[in-house]
């Protein structure tokens, strides 16, 4: 049985550094979902900006299959919820979006866990949130020391992000019964995170 985790949250919640602390005691191959949009638009060359619109979300996820399929563990951070405009203008590395007001939309459907669960993929879905404080402070650390374009620039834009990560998280471990696990970050180290996480993956793999 093959295995994929999503590390999700909102933006500087701390998924990148979950997920490469995991890679390190873990052999698992590294892929965003969302990543397939534009692995594909590169390969038609299409620009960044114009990902969402031509590439078909059919499209992106049958390319998403292949590539659990060919690997027994797929770890990947993720937003559970995505402003397609904003994340297409976030991959120029460009902050021209930040004052687009567009609506939160699934990033991962029904029809790729479907598809994920016909195949015997198994699924971990993680939330990773914080205090819309705490998430604010680190999002102006990290833009002022260059490690990032801010991504959200107020309490209420964190707010907005927290609320629908969460929303897309428990549609996706209660309608769609996918196993999950909630960690709050706020006053926890990366690798109390990470262990709380190994600590359900091992129960998978007892399951096996």
């Amino acid at each position: 049985m093959n295995l994929c985790i999503f590390i999700g949250g909102a933006a500087t919640s701390g998924k990148s550094t979950i997920v490469n602390l995991l890679l390190a005691d873990i052999t698992a191959y590294y892929y965003k979902p969302l990543q397939a949009f534009f692995d594909l638009a590169k390969n038609k060359n299409i620009s960044n900006e114009n990902v969402f619109s031509s590439i078909s979300r059919n499209d992106a996820e049958q390319y998403f299959l292949k590539i659990f399929l060919a690997n027994r563990i797929v770890l990947g951070d993720v937003h559970y919820a995505i402003q397609p405009n904003r994340y297409a203008t976030l991959a120029l590395n460009n902050d021209s979006y930040l004052m687009q007001d567009e609506n939160y939309l699934e990033s991962i459907s029904k029809n790729l866990i479907d598809q994920l669960s016909y195949n015997r993929i198994k699924i971990l879905a993680v939330l990773l949130y914080a205090k819309p404080n705490t998430l604010l402070n680190r999002a102006i650390a990290r833009s002022e020391t260059g490690k990032q374009v801010l991504r959200t620039v107020s309490i209420y834009d964190v707010e907005n992000e927290l609320a629908a990560e969460e929303k897309q998280w428990n549609i996706l471990t209660t309608s769609h019964k996918l196993d999950g696990i909630s960690i709050d970050i706020s006053e926890l180290y990366p690798f109390e995170v990470k262990k709380i996480i190994l600590k359900k993956l091992m129960g998978f793999i007892y399951q096996e």
